[in-house]
C-alpha cells in the first residue's frame, strides 16, 4: 500500500511528503535524515527551507520525483547514487555505480596528507587508483602548484572523475593504468597516494555497498594482495612520501609489506589507525 497510490494526492505538503518517506524507509537508520536530503534535492533547496516550510506544497512533478527517489532508496541504492552526487570534502563530485562513493575516513586521510608537516612544497603528486578523483582533485586544490596525475584501470571511472576535475575547476592529469603500468621507469613524484582495495572478500558488506563496484572494494582474502601488487611495482618509481588507507586490523602485514621503509601510522575520527605514511 506505501509504495501504491494512497499517498499520492494533488495537495502533499513538504510534512505529508516527509511522513511517507519515513514510513517508507522505517527499517533504515537515518530515515528522517535521508528522507530531508532526498526531498530537499528535489525541491532544489536546503534542508532549513523544509523545517521552516512544512505547509508548502510540491507540485505533481516534484511528488513523482520524491516518490522514486525514495523507492529506489527502499530498495538499498545508495543516496549518492540517487542523487548523482556527493559532497565530499568541501568538493561537489559526481558519482554513479561505475565508482566507489567516497569516504568519511579518506577525507580524514585528504586533510592529514595537506596538514602534515613537510619540509618541501609537493611539485608532483601521484593518485593510483583515483575513482570518482576525489583525492586527486582535493591534493590539485590545496597544491596549486604541483603538477597531478591520476590512474586508474577503468575507463569509466576516469570519464567520471575527468568532469569532476572540470567541475571542481583544477587540472589533473588522468590516465588509464593499471598500477604504474603508465609511469616511465625512474620517474620522481614528491607524493603517492595509493587508496586501494583493501575489504577482505570474507567480510559481508551492507546491501548499500553491494551496489558499489567490487572490484573498488575486495583484495583477496586478507584485503592486501592489491597493496602487495603495488609494493612490487613500487621500485619502478621514486618518492618522498606514500600515503596509504587500509584496516586497523592491517597494521602488522602492512610493516611486513613495506619493510624496511620508515613507517608512520595516523588515525582517523575515530581514533583507530587507518592510514601510513611510508618514507624510503
Amino acid at each position: 500500500m506505501i509504495f501504491g497510490d494512497f499517498f499520492f494526492q494533488k495537495k502533499w505538503s513538504i510534512r505529508s511528503a516527509l511522513f511517507w518517506a519515513e514510513k517508507v524507509l522505517k527499517n533504515f537508520q537515518s530515515s528522517r535524515l535521508e528522507s530531508e536530503v532526498l526531498l530537499a534535492a528535489v525541491l532544489e533547496v536546503d534542508r532549513v527551507f523544509l523545517k521552516k516550510n512544512v505547509d508548502d506544497f510540491l507540485s505533481v512533478a516534484q511528488q513523482k520525483k520524491f516518490r522514486k527517489f525514495i523507492r529506489r532508496r527502499a530498495h538499498g541504492e545508495p543516496v549518492a547514487y540517487i542523487l548523482g552526487e556527493k559532497n565530499w570534502a568541501n568538493l561537489s563530485l559526481g558519482v554513479s555505480p561505475a565508482v566507489l562513493i567516497p569516504r568519511d575516513e579518506t577525507e580524514v586521510l585528504a586533510e592529514t596528507i595537506w596538514k602534515s608537516p613537510r619540509s618541501f612544497s609537493p611539485e608532483k603528486i601521484l593518485d593510483v587508483g583515483t575513482g570518482s578523483g576525489n583525492l586527486a582533485i582535493f591534493l590539485a586544490k590545496k597544491f596549486p602548484d604541483a603538477f597531478v596525475t591520476a590512474l586508474d584501470f577503468s575507463p569509466a571511472a576516469l570519464q567520471i572523475a575527468k568532469k569532476n576535475a572540470e567541475r571542481n575547476s583544477v587540472c589533473v592529469n588522468f590516465l588509464v593504468s593499471d598500477f604504474l603500468q603508465k609511469i616511465d621507469d625512474g620517474d620522481f613524484f614528491d607524493l603517492i597516494v595509493a587508496n586501494l582495495p583493501y575489504v577482505p572478500t570474507k567480510i559481508s558488506i551492507s546491501r548499500e555497498v553491494r551496489r558499489e563496484p567490487k572490484t573498488a572494494i575486495f583484495s583477496g582474502s586478507d584485503g592486501l594482495d592489491h597493496l602487495r601488487k603495488f609494493r612490487s611495482k613500487l621500485s619502478r618509481v621514486q618518492f618522498r612520501e606514500l600515503w596509504l588507507e587500509f584496516l586497523p586490523t592491517q597494521v602488522s602485514e602492512i610493516k611486513k609489506i613495506f619493510a624496511p621503509s620508515k613507517i608512520d601510522f595516523f588515525p582517523d575520527a575515530s581514533g583507530q589507525i587507518f592510514f601510513a605514511r611510508i618514507t624510503p
